[in-house]
């Protein structure tokens, strides 16, 4: 009985390392195969819409997404603005830049910006306003 115990388990990993090491000889050749890639930048991901941008602009508006601009001030000194321009299409950054802005001056085409005070800016956006101000501690809360 224990012969033919041993047997059987013997016979199991010999079945089993047999497969194993077909596996592993298949993964040997395609490491070692030096392949050559040819138009490397024509492939396309399979499952992804395409998108040509060309500077900011999106092309494919049948694609269903959106330019967003999300601006945020960084620091204000001498009635002019430093502002953090980031440009989305979608949910992917396009670019992202710094930008000093003063009064009237005219960001990404679409918002003017009307008043800089000391810790504040406001921005006029068709027939909105916007105001960014400065990170600050909110009042009535105490650090300790």
């Amino acid at each position: 009985m224990k012969k033919l115990f041993l047997f059987t388990i013997s016979a199991l990993l010999v079945v089993a390392f047999a497969k194993n090491n077909k596996y592993s000889n298949y993964t040997g050749d395609l490491v070692h195969y030096h392949f050559e890639l040819v138009n490397f930048n024509k492939i396309a991901v399979p499952f992804e819409k395409k998108i040509i941008i060309q500077g900011a602009q999106k092309i494919k508006a049948s694609s269903g997404l959106e330019r967003k601009i999300n601006i945020k001030l960084i620091s204000i000194f001498n009635k002019s603005a430093y502002i953090l321009i980031d440009d989305y299409l979608g949910n992917k950054l396009i670019k992202s830049y710094k930008k000093w802005v003063k009064k009237n001056d005219i960001i990404e085409k679409y918002y003017k910006v009307k008043k800089i005070t000391l810790n504040k800016i406001i921005l006029k956006y068709k027939n909105k306003i916007i105001a960014k101000t400065l990170n600050k501690k909110i009042p009535g809360i105490k650090e300790k």
